[in-house]
């Protein structure tokens, strides 16, 4: 069955971090990514502004280059290179192009998590991590599966979704970070989930 959220007809349920990552973990969950038809990676313009509001699905912006402006949950950010934005389903938020500085370089998809007619969501409304380089290349992993779903897409959806979730739950209190994986463990399973072949 594929699941498609929606504001209207489907509820989210919100869960602490461990109950999230035993969700994705679970094969009974359905993971969906999604690019509305739009480019994973964009380049946009001077008058760049998505409006305020708000979907039905995970919503996750990665800036590998310039920055901009957002609004999201009635916070002001500027998410600059290498910041990551995860917005929660429901929650209002606006991206733009900010006055000044160079214009961004987006990695962006949308992603829905579900069990039956139940879609789900971390506790809060969204994670921004200003520092989260090592998601690069995750993110990069994750357009491309929305772009080009290949034969293991199950399986590497699940990994690299449960890979950028830890990753922005740590990133969170980088203050008093503890490293959950290391650059060789992170790299080795990027490299697992790249070398799946694709149909």
């Amino acid at each position: 069955m594929k699941f498609h959220a929606s504001p209207s007809s489907t509820r989210v349920r919100m869960v602490e971090n461990k109950t999230w990552l035993n969700l994705l973990a679970d094969p009974k969950t359905e993971i969906e990514l999604d690019l509305q038809g739009l480019q994973g990676r964009f380049e946009p313009g001077p008058g760049w502004d998505t409006e305020t509001r708000k979907i039905g699905q995970h919503l996750v912006y990665f800036i590998s280059g310039g920055q901009c402006a957002a609004v999201v949950h009635g916070k002001r950010m500027l998410p600059m290179a290498g910041s990551l934005s995860w917005i929660f389903p429901g929650t209002m938020f606006r991206f733009f192009s900010g006055a000044g500085g160079r214009l961004p370089v987006v990695y962006r998809f949308r992603f829905s998590v579900a069990r039956g007619e139940t879609a789900y969501a971390p506790a809060g409304h969204f994670r921004f991590a200003p520092q989260a380089w090592p998601v690069f290349e995750l993110m990069r992993q994750l357009v491309l599966e929305a772009e080009r779903p290949g034969m293991f897409s199950r399986w590497r959806k699940q990994s690299l979704v449960s890979l950028l979730s830890m990753e922005a739950f740590v990133a969170r209190t980088a203050a008093r970070r503890e490293i959950l994986l290391d650059d060789g463990q992170r790299m080795a399973i990027s490299a697992f989930v790249a070398e799946k072949p694709m149909e």
